[in-house]
């Protein structure tokens, strides 16, 4: 799990940061652990790096509204959970227009603190295991684990998996924009469920119910790239200044 700590003031990051890690052993759980002095560090990290699982910001953040860069995030990382912190407890007035796990007051203690992040930690496999599309006049609930593949005709998306096919009038561009992340581009056509790739070659994929999906030739080397960073990932092992 991803925990990602934005606050302006040194000394806090640095306490925060001590009492997580002391959680990390208390619940022996191992998380990465980063922090930032500013939003705009924080969003050249995520780019980078990838989004964070859960992320404990600061309201007022010096020259930043904490607020406005967490539901920036929150657009961008439609599954990651915000943990508001601050000395400001007038300040708890707005903060729900980010929709956060939880709120923590300063100094943080740590009891309240474990909780939070039990909380988001709930929430957010509660918002994983379901996602929403929305096309005209219609909304469709859909159960992650149970998608295999989208294909687009048109501008007819086709959700195919475990249960009977569900169609929803949508471009594959406009999915690939609310979809979770594990969603894989592979063809102008085609997204996959990485956790359903089984096999991967220059010119399809080759799932694990037996289906093969095109890889269109300009998408090989990204596709490639995701799909070795996901597999290395599961074990720990990606290195993000590793070569082609």
């Amino acid at each position: 799990m991803k925990v990602y700590i934005c606050d302006d003031d040194k000394s806090v990051l640095s306490e925060l940061e001590k009492m997580i890690r002391s959680l990390m052993k208390i619940e022996a759980e191992e998380w990465e652990v980063q922090t930032f002095l500013s939003a705009v560090d924080l969003d050249t990290f995520t780019t980078r790096r990838g989004q964070a699982d859960i992320i404990l910001m600061d309201v007022c953040l010096e020259m930043e509204n904490g607020i406005e860069a967490a539901k920036n995030m929150q657009e961008k990382y439609p599954s990651t959970q915000i943990i508001f912190i601050t000395g400001y407890i007038n300040a708890a007035e707005d903060i729900f227009d980010a929709r956060p796990s939880a709120f923590l007051i300063k100094p943080v203690n740590l009891d309240k603190l474990n909780n939070a992040l039990k909380r988001a930690m709930k929430c957010k496999e509660e918002k994983e295991e379901y996602f929403t599309l929305e096309s005209q006049h219609t909304v469709t609930k859909i159960k992650l684990k149970e998608v295999d593949f989208v294909e687009s005709q048109k501008r007819v998306l086709h959700i195919h998996g475990e249960v009977e096919s569900q169609q929803t009038y949508m471009k594959l561009d406009e999915f690939m924009e609310v979809a979770p992340n594990r969603f894989l581009r592979v063809h102008k056509s085609y997204a996959v469920n990485i956790d359903k790739v089984k096999h991967l070659t220059s010119d399809q994929v080759k799932l694990i119910t037996g289906q093969t999906i095109p890889v269109s030739r300009k998408r090989y080397k990204q596709v490639k790239y995701q799909f070795l960073k996901y597999c290395s990932a599961e074990f720990d092992l990606w290195d993000e200044n590793r070569k082609e």
